[in-house]
């Protein structure tokens, strides 16, 4: 519903109008009667005078300054009673909450670095879109770190993807064999940066567990009790190392187990489609229902918005709420400009 301007206390703005008006009829009648009977003073001879351009020019510019004057003080009263009525633009608030949770699971191993700032700025993209859906980050790598829990703050879920974006665009083989002793303070600033991102995703020896980070994406799902759709946008090159907990077709199991919808992003080298790992990750995800993309298709974003979009959720109908903003600012520059032309009127009018 669009905004409506309205006066919050029209009856104080009626009362500051009657009360400028009886004080115009007290200062009239006052002004009439304090008047003495021989107040004009006549000079004889002095028609030809009010004939005289100059004096004439002075007549029109002295009525033209009363009448602004006149003007000027109705409209300073009229800004000033509606400044006391306290003008307010009025919005009825109603929100809707959806129920559906996404998890963006995301895979920072080494092969997958180069590819996971456009993968952010897919998952990016891709929140765009939605409106009331919790969303959570989960990077991993041999173990997986939260980096946002399931939440509908769209600012916090931008700022994280936007500066995971940028921890992770840094170019490695620039840097070289570089030691930190080497690196200039940006390129410190920059591997500080990925460190902090890709915290606690490295504490074993092993790396690339693909499985197990599945696995650790499916467990973020709160409020089990409730009724919502759940859903998992996985982005790997399904890289595995050795010794994983779950391979990557019993993680998907248990994701499926959960009544949790896993979608399949492609991040690797384009070169490897088609290969034993992306054709595994592709079987898994189509497998199990989910729609699966490379990083390069023009068209993911919008058939997983489609998707997710379609799938049943109970959507909440919050109390609507009546939002109230004051915007006094039009009457407060109108009572300005009007004090200003009010002295230059009164300038002009002096004696």
């Amino acid at each position: 519903m669009s905004p409506e301007q309205t006066i919050l206390w029209p009856w104080v703005a009626a009362g500051v109008i009657a009360v400028a008006l009886v004080w115009c009829v007290v200062a009239v009648v006052v002004a009439r009667r304090g008047r003495p009977a021989d107040d004009v003073v006549r000079v004889a001879h002095t028609e030809h005078l009010t004939r005289l351009p100059e004096v004439r020019r002075a007549l029109r510019w002295h009525r033209i300054a009363h009448g602004l004057g006149a003007l000027v003080v109705l409209a300073a009263v009229v800004a000033t009673s509606l400044l006391a009525g306290r003008p307010v633009e009025r919005e009825v608030v109603a929100e809707r909450l959806a129920t559906r949770d996404i998890v963006l699971c995301l895979d920072v191993s080494g092969s997958m670095l180069p590819y996971d700032a456009a993968v952010l700025s897919v998952y990016a993209e891709l929140t765009e879109h939605f409106a009331g859906e919790r969303i959570a980050l989960v990077v991993f790598d041999s173990t997986a770190r939260t980096v946002f829990p399931l939440t509908d703050d769209y600012t916090l879920v931008g700022d994280q993807l936007a500066a995971g974006a940028e921890a992770v665009g840094i170019d490695l083989d620039r840097l070289g064999d570089k030691t930190l002793d080497e690196m200039s303070d940006g390129e410190l600033a920059q591997v500080q940066e990925l460190l902090a991102f890709t915290a606690g995703t490295t504490s074993l020896a092993d790396s690339s567990l693909i499985g197990d980070g599945l696995a650790t994406c499916a467990l973020q799902f709160d409020e089990q009790g409730s009724e919502r759709s759940r859903s998992i946008l996985l982005a790997t090159d399904n890289f595995v190392g050795e010794d994983p907990v779950y391979a990557l077709g019993e993680a998907a199991e248990l994701v499926a187990s959960r009544d949790i919808t896993l979608y399949g992003l492609y991040g690797g080298p384009t070169d490897r489609v088609g290969g034993t790992e992306e054709s595994e990750y592709r079987s898994v995800v189509s497998e199990h229902g989910g729609l699966y993309f490379t990083l390069d298709d023009p068209g993911a974003v919008d058939a997983l918005v489609a998707d997710v979009l379609a799938q049943q959720a109970v959507e909440l109908d919050a109390d609507a709420e009546s939002v109230l903003h004051d915007v006094p600012g039009r009457w407060y520059a109108a009572l300005l400009l009007g004090t200003v032309l009010l002295i230059a009127a009164a300038w002009r009018v002096r004696p």
